[in-house]
């Protein structure tokens, strides 16, 4: 099975039935688009989370869908994995799922396995049997990674300055060039239909604005669709694309998160 890695700190879902949708968090706000991302507003916020244990000061760092569980799933930068209810409404609520060890800020579903890069790692699991988590690399060789998706022909990485990298299975990184987005500090990623969805933020640059589109893959060109001001950025952020939704028995893809560098290790 091929493996690769991603980073993020944007989390968003895209679904398409009677329409596309699409969900990023900033700390604990859920923001939602209706018309594929093409705007956004806040609909909701983290209100439950089950283990009593708190997110941590970047809240929600990653989203994803698993098809085959039919679940919604969230890292917390308190290094736990978490169910998720309630997106696109008030109340979403969070069940805690495992324990990674430590803040798991980017993650893919490969099939049946949870992949995340944490810290510098390249670990992974069984979600469905919930199984033990093991380590596939300990040095990917890249240290901020806030955005990734996995699209047809591989897996890849954003890292802050910009840049594109492609991720085998052994966490060895390949560069493809620079997307122009350089300097972000929140970011997510997600791979639906052979395309890869970015959204891209500049928190500590005093800019608030997270800007979403696509990129190719290929020649690492960006391609803006929307931009949206959140007022102020709380914290990490990931990005997924599903299509159809999730409630027909969609197949997606998560882009989760991977600390910027101003995180706390």
């Amino acid at each position: 099975m091929r493996y690769v890695i991603g980073a993020a700190a944007l989390a968003a879902i895209v679904s398409s039935a009677c329409g596309q949708t699409v969900h990023f968090s900033n700390g604990r706000d859920i923001w939602t688009s209706t018309d594929a991302g093409a705007s956004f507003a806040k609909l909701g916020a983290v209100t439950s989370v089950s283990d009593r244990h708190v997110l941590g000061d970047f809240g929600v760092v990653g989203l994803g869908y698993h098809a085959g569980l039919n679940s919604y799933f969230a890292s917390g930068s308190n290094g736990h994995l978490y169910t998720v209810t309630g997106l696109g409404t008030a109340n979403v609520a969070l069940s805690f799922y495992k324990d990674l060890g430590s803040s798991t800020i980017s993650f893919e579903f490969v099939g049946d396995d949870f992949v995340g890069v944490r810290g510098n790692d390249l670990v992974a699991f069984d979600v469905v049997a919930n199984g033990a988590l093991h380590v596939i690399n300990t040095n990917t060789g890249l240290s901020s990674v806030p955005s990734t998706a996995l699209v047809d022909d591989g897996y890849y990485g954003i890292i802050e300055n910009g840049r594109l990298y492609r991720i085998n299975n052994a966490g060895a990184a390949t560069l493809i060039g620079n997307t122009g987005t350089g300097g972000l500090h929140q970011a997510g990623g997600s791979g639906l239909n052979n395309v890869y969805y970015h959204g891209a933020g500049y928190q500590l640059a005093g800019d608030d604005v997270v800007r979403f589109g696509t990129v190719n893959t290929q020649t690492a060109a960006f391609t803006l669709l929307s931009e949206t001001n959140i007022g102020t950025a709380k914290g990490q952020m990931g990005l997924v694309v599903v299509v159809p939704a999730p409630s027909a028995g969609a197949a997606m893809t998560l882009g989760g998160l991977f600390v910027a560098r101003r995180r706390r290790r």
